[in-house]
């Protein structure tokens, strides 16, 4: 397991960050995404959005209401949040979704509150933590990725 860990000062800094992972995610990955409200999540999405189709001018929005969003990149983007899902009905709120769909390799899978997930390593390929801190105005963005 490879793991990582640094500061972002902006959000130019994290939208660098975004694109140098872009390069290196293939379809069919679970990417999960996890830390507090504000702290970054649904930014680092935009930006790896932006970097997975650069002359496409795609509007990237929290899927907190709608469960999924699915944006045109290459590969193709499913963003899910399953902040607003049961806690103890996360894998079955999920399943009615068709969620399983979205594991057929074809597409990236992007997941937004995955500390939520039951057992949420033997799904996710990689997480991605983020951590805003206060009083330094930066976010520590903190990570691990399987088998690479």
């Amino acid at each position: 397991m490879k793991e990582f860990s640094l500061t972002i000062k902006n959000e130019k800094q994290l939208g660098v960050l975004a694109k140098k992972i872009a390069k290196s995610l293939k379809p069919g990955e679970v990417i999960g995404l996890t830390g507090g409200l504000g702290a970054g999540k649904t930014t680092f999405v935009r930006h790896l959005v932006k970097a997975l189709a650069p002359k496409k001018n795609i509007v990237v929005q929290s899927p907190t209401f709608g469960l999924i969003h699915q944006y045109a990149t290459r590969p193709p983007i499913a963003h899910f949040d399953l902040y607003r899902l049961p806690e103890k009905a996360v894998m079955e709120t999920l399943e009615t979704t068709g969620f399983r769909d979205f594991l057929d390799g074809k597409w990236l899978v992007l997941m937004e509150w995955s500390d939520r997930l039951p057992q949420e390593s033997a799904l996710l390929d990689a997480e991605i933590h983020f951590e805003f801190t206060a009083a330094e105005q930066s976010r520590r963005v903190v990570g691990w990725v399987k088998g690479r």
